[in-house]
């Protein structure tokens, strides 16, 4: 699935097939919930949609996994705060990404909103 995400969906967030693996499982089970009909997955074009929302939540969770940012910080007068994204950020982010590929695919709910 690597491979496919660097020559076919043209990733570069995640860098090695170590840090891929390490998001995979989750992405591909975060996709599943969004999937209520496997069965068009037999047609190519609309198995390389699926395979690219879960490549899509995957770059999601390796950044959520990564974002380890400082919330604030001071240096004399100066200070800077960063904003925390919250679990609620990087699961609507995932829902969102993750939809781009699916809508349209028959796999999904129509009415399916979040």
């Amino acid at each position: 699935m690597y491979k496919f995400y660097v020559e076919t969906y043209a990733g570069s967030i995640i860098p090695n097939v170590t840090e891929f693996k390490r998001v995979l499982r989750e992405a591909d089970a975060f996709v599943d919930t969004l999937v209520l009909c496997r069965d068009n997955l037999v047609h190519e074009q609309i198995e390389e949609k699926y395979k690219s929302a879960v490549c899509a939540v995957a770059e999601v969770l390796y950044k959520q996994n990564s974002d380890r940012q400082v919330q604030s910080e001071s240096v004399g007068n100066h200070s800077v705060s960063f904003k925390v994204r919250t679990q609620a950020d990087y699961e609507a982010e995932m829902h969102r990404k993750a939809m781009l590929y699916l809508s349209g695919t028959g796999l999904c709910y129509g009415g399916m909103k979040r």
